[in-house]
C-alpha cells in the first residue's frame, strides 16, 4: 500500500466507496460520490445500512488514516473519478481547464495583484473547479472562493472538492449573470465553448466579462480564458463601449498552440482601472510550449520586463 502514490490511494479510495454505496443504496454515481465526500469529512459512515456494510465502507475509508495528503493530490484524484462519472453516466463534458492554466494564472496574480492576507476568489462559470481549485492551490494566501454554474450537479461537485480541500467557499446554483457578487479580489473564468448568443444577441463571453468586472474591488483583476476570436465578436463595438465604463485589458497571452486542438485560446487580463496612460503599453505575448523550456523562458523574461516597468510607474 505504501507503494502506491497518494493520488491513486485518494482515487481508489473514492471508487471503492462509490462502488460499495451503489451496492447499498442504487443511487446515481454523483451523489454517491457527495456521500462519499462527506463520510471521508466525517470520518464515518452517515447513511442507515447494515452494520457489515458499514464495517466495510469504514475499512475503505481508514486506508486514508495517517497519510498526509496535499492538496493537489486530492484534486487530481478527485477530478479523475469526476471524469470517470461522465463516461459512465454518459454525460457531456464540455472539457477541463488543463491544470498548468491554474498554475500560471498564479503566477500572473503573485506578480500582478496586490498583496493581501487574504484575497476572495471569483469563478463564475466554475464548472466542476478545477481552474479555481488548481489556482487556489498554488497560492500562499488566506482565500475566500466563490463559484457560480447553472447546473446543480456540477455545483454540488465543485462545492464537495471544496469541502476536501478544506477551503472556506460559497458555491452558487444559479445563471451567472444574475448573481452579481463585489469585493472580489480576482476574477477567473474560462469563457470557451460559451459562444453562444445569449441576451439580446450578445456573445455571452462579453455580457460575463462586462457583468464580472463589476464585482471586481478597484485594485482586483480578472483572467478570462477565451478562444483567439474574442474581439472578432464585437461588430456594434457594445463590449469595447462597455469595456471603458468599467475596466481596460492589461494584457493578452496566447497561450500554445499544441494545449488544444482545433480551437487555440488566450488568457486576457483585465483591471478595473479605467484611465490608461498613453505610456502603458498593453502586454502581448505569445506563448511557446510549456515544455520548451528555453523558448518558455524568453517569454517569461519578456513578461518580467513588462510587470518591472509597470511596477515602476505605480511606485
Amino acid at each position: 500500500m505504501n507503494n502506491i502514490p497518494n493520488f491513486e490511494l485518494f482515487y481508489d479510495v473514492l471508487e471503492e466507496s462509490i462502488s460499495k454505496l451503489f451496492e447499498i443504496k442504487h443511487d446515481r454515481y454523483f451523489n454517491l460520490l457527495t456521500k462519499t465526500c462527506h463520510n471521508i469529512l466525517a470520518q464515518d459512515v452517515l447513511q442507515e445500512c447494515k452494520p457489515q456494510d458499514k464495517e466495510e465502507l469504514l475499512k475503505i475509508y481508514q486506508k486514508l488514516d495517517g497519510i498526509d495528503f496535499n492538496v493537489e493530490e486530492i484534486r487530481k484524484a478527485y477530478q479523475m473519478i469526476v471524469l470517470r462519472g461522465f463516461n459512465e453516466e454518459h454525460i457531456k463534458n464540455s472539457g477541463t481547464t488543463p491544470d498548468t492554466l491554474g498554475i500560471f494564472i498564479s503566477y500572473l496574480v503573485d506578480k500582478l495583484c496586490p498583496k493581501k492576507e487574504k484575497y476572495n476568489i471569483l469563478d463564475p462559470v466554475c464548472g466542476t473547479g478545477n481552474l479555481l481549485y488548481s489556482l487556489a492551490n498554488h497560492m500562499d494566501s488566506e482565500l475566500r472562493l466563490f463559484g457560480i454554474d447553472n447546473i446543480k450537479e456540477v455545483i454540488q461537485i465543485s462545492n464537495d472538492l471544496g469541502d476536501l480541500l478544506g477551503y472556506d467557499i460559497e458555491m452558487y446554483c444559479q445563471d451567472s449573470l444574475t448573481y452579481p457578487l463585489s469585493d472580489m479580489d480576482i476574477v477567473v473564468c474560462d469563457l470557451d465553448g460559451y459562444d453562444v448568443e445569449y441576451m439580446d444577441n450578445k456573445y455571452f463571453p462579453y455580457l460575463a466579462i462586462i457583468e464580472h468586472l463589476a464585482s471586481l474591488n478597484n485594485e482586483g483583476y480578472m483572467f478570462a480564458i477565451c478562444p483567439n476570436d474574442f474581439f472578432e465578436h464585437d461588430k456594434d463595438s457594445w463590449f469595447k463601449d462597455n469595456l471603458k465604463k468599467l475596466g481596460t485589458v492589461e494584457g493578452i497571452l496566447q497561450l500554445p498552440q499544441n494545449m488544444f486542438k482545433n480551437n487555440p485560446k488566450s488568457i486576457i487580463i483585465f483591471s478595473r482601472a479605467t484611465i490608461k496612460k498613453d505610456s502603458d503599453k498593453c502586454l502581448f505575448v505569445e506563448l511557446p510550449s510549456f515544455s520548451d523550456m528555453d523558448k518558455l523562458n524568453q517569454a517569461l523574461i519578456k513578461i518580467e520586463m513588462w510587470f518591472d516597468a509597470k511596477i515602476r510607474k505605480e511606485v
